[in-house]
Protein backbone atom coordinates (compact mmCIF):
# COMPACT_ATOMS: atom_id res chain seq x y z
CA UNK A 1 0.00 0.00 0.00
CA UNK A 2 0.81 3.27 -1.03
CA UNK A 3 0.63 6.61 1.48
CA UNK A 4 1.22 10.47 1.05
CA UNK A 5 1.14 12.53 3.78
CA UNK A 6 0.47 16.86 3.17
CA UNK A 7 0.45 19.28 5.82
CA UNK A 8 -0.01 23.28 6.41
CA UNK A 9 -0.55 25.14 9.66
CA UNK A 10 -0.26 21.64 11.47
CA UNK A 11 -2.76 19.89 9.33
CA UNK A 12 -2.33 16.46 9.13
CA UNK A 13 -3.93 14.57 6.37
CA UNK A 14 -2.54 10.77 5.21
CA UNK A 15 -4.32 9.20 2.52
CA UNK A 16 -3.11 5.18 1.53
CA UNK A 17 -3.84 3.87 -1.32
CA UNK A 18 -4.45 0.14 -0.89
CA UNK A 19 -5.96 -0.55 -4.21
CA UNK A 20 -5.66 -0.89 -6.37
CA UNK A 21 -1.85 -1.25 -6.64
CA UNK A 22 0.78 -0.33 -8.65
CA UNK A 23 0.77 -2.11 -11.96
CA UNK A 24 -2.17 -3.92 -11.74
CA UNK A 25 -4.26 -4.77 -15.12
CA UNK A 26 -7.78 -5.03 -15.78
CA UNK A 27 -10.09 -6.64 -17.90
CA UNK A 28 -13.11 -5.06 -19.70
CA UNK A 29 -16.17 -5.57 -17.64
CA UNK A 30 -13.88 -5.80 -14.40
CA UNK A 31 -15.06 -3.53 -11.46
CA UNK A 32 -11.88 -1.99 -10.16
CA UNK A 33 -11.48 -2.87 -6.49
CA UNK A 34 -10.89 0.53 -4.97
CA UNK A 35 -9.81 1.11 -1.20
CA UNK A 36 -8.07 3.65 0.42
CA UNK A 37 -7.86 4.59 4.44
CA UNK A 38 -7.54 8.95 4.79
CA UNK A 39 -6.92 10.32 8.49
CA UNK A 40 -6.99 13.98 9.11
CA UNK A 41 -6.90 15.84 12.35
CA UNK A 42 -9.71 18.03 9.91
CA UNK A 43 -12.88 17.71 8.82
CA UNK A 44 -12.71 15.64 5.14
CA UNK A 45 -15.24 16.94 2.29
CA UNK A 46 -14.63 15.23 -0.51
CA UNK A 47 -12.04 12.59 -2.58
CA UNK A 48 -11.63 12.40 -6.74
CA UNK A 49 -10.60 9.68 -8.44
CA UNK A 50 -9.58 10.24 -11.79
CA UNK A 51 -8.16 7.71 -14.74
CA UNK A 52 -6.89 8.61 -17.48
CA UNK A 53 -5.05 6.72 -20.35
CA UNK A 54 -1.11 7.39 -21.43
CA UNK A 55 -2.57 6.99 -25.34
CA UNK A 56 -5.52 7.55 -26.96
CA UNK A 57 -8.39 6.56 -25.97
CA UNK A 58 -12.38 7.10 -25.08
CA UNK A 59 -12.19 5.62 -21.31
CA UNK A 60 -11.77 8.55 -18.64
CA UNK A 61 -13.00 8.80 -15.92
CA UNK A 62 -13.84 12.05 -13.14
CA UNK A 63 -15.43 11.32 -10.62
CA UNK A 64 -16.04 13.03 -6.78
CA UNK A 65 -17.65 11.62 -4.06
CA UNK A 66 -18.51 13.12 -0.38
CA UNK A 67 -16.85 12.53 2.49
CA UNK A 68 -17.25 13.44 6.01
CA UNK A 69 -15.38 12.40 9.63
CA UNK A 70 -11.52 12.73 10.44
CA UNK A 71 -10.69 9.13 10.00
CA UNK A 72 -12.15 6.59 7.18
CA UNK A 73 -11.98 3.64 5.10
CA UNK A 74 -13.29 4.17 1.92
CA UNK A 75 -13.88 0.45 0.06
CA UNK A 76 -16.51 0.09 -3.27
CA UNK A 77 -16.77 -1.38 -6.89
CA UNK A 78 -18.93 1.29 -8.40
CA UNK A 79 -15.62 2.22 -10.82
CA UNK A 80 -15.86 -0.34 -14.31
CA UNK A 81 -13.47 -1.14 -17.15
CA UNK A 82 -16.28 0.05 -20.19
CA UNK A 83 -16.20 -1.59 -23.32
CA UNK A 84 -14.80 1.67 -25.20
CA UNK A 85 -11.34 1.39 -23.12
CA UNK A 86 -8.71 1.04 -25.46
CA UNK A 87 -5.96 -2.07 -23.99
CA UNK A 88 -2.73 0.22 -22.56
CA UNK A 89 -1.67 1.96 -19.49
CA UNK A 90 -3.78 4.41 -17.73
CA UNK A 91 -2.69 6.96 -14.82
CA UNK A 92 -5.27 6.21 -11.06
CA UNK A 93 -5.27 9.50 -9.22
CA UNK A 94 -6.92 9.77 -5.93
CA UNK A 95 -7.11 13.41 -4.62
CA UNK A 96 -8.88 14.17 -0.75
CA UNK A 97 -9.78 17.07 0.22
CA UNK A 98 -10.51 18.98 4.04
CA UNK A 99 -13.19 21.08 4.58
CA UNK A 100 -10.33 23.24 5.88
CA UNK A 101 -8.80 23.33 2.23
CA UNK A 102 -5.92 20.94 2.46
CA UNK A 103 -5.52 17.95 0.36
CA UNK A 104 -3.51 15.23 -0.59
CA UNK A 105 -2.92 13.19 -3.76
CA UNK A 106 -1.80 9.27 -4.59
CA UNK A 107 -0.63 8.44 -8.62
CA UNK A 108 -0.42 4.74 -9.60
CA UNK A 109 -0.21 3.54 -13.22
CA UNK A 110 -2.81 0.88 -13.95
CA UNK A 111 -3.62 -1.44 -16.85
CA UNK A 112 -6.40 -2.37 -19.45
CA UNK A 113 -5.40 -5.70 -21.06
Amino acid sequence: AATFSACSENHELNLELIAPTNGQAFSIGDDVHFEMHVHSNQELSKYRVEIHPEGASTWELNQEWPLTGKDVEIHHHEIVVPAAAAVGAYHFEVMVYTSAGDSASKHIDIAVN
